[in-house]
């Protein structure tokens, strides 16, 4: 999403804890939600279970930074 010689920081970062993460199954998706040129918005959501089906277990959201050069 960004050039090799850029950096990321963290501007500010939310987890919300939902559930235990119990199971033989840990699954986890990331989005990016606004990829803009110096701010970054991303959430991701971890899900936990197993054969029979998974539950969000947590989801977070970061806001990023991006500083070139």
């Amino acid at each position: 999403m960004v050039e090799g010689d850029a950096k990321i920081l963290t501007i500010e970062f939310k987890i919300n804890y939902l559930r235990p993460a119990t199971g033989s199954l840990l699954r986890c998706r990331g989005t990016i939600l606004k990829p803009g040129r110096t701010i970054m918005v991303a959430e991701s959501e971890l899900f936990s279970g197993d054969e029979s089906g998974e539950k969000l277990a947590a989801k977070a959201t970061v806001t990023l930074a991006v500083v070139r050069g």
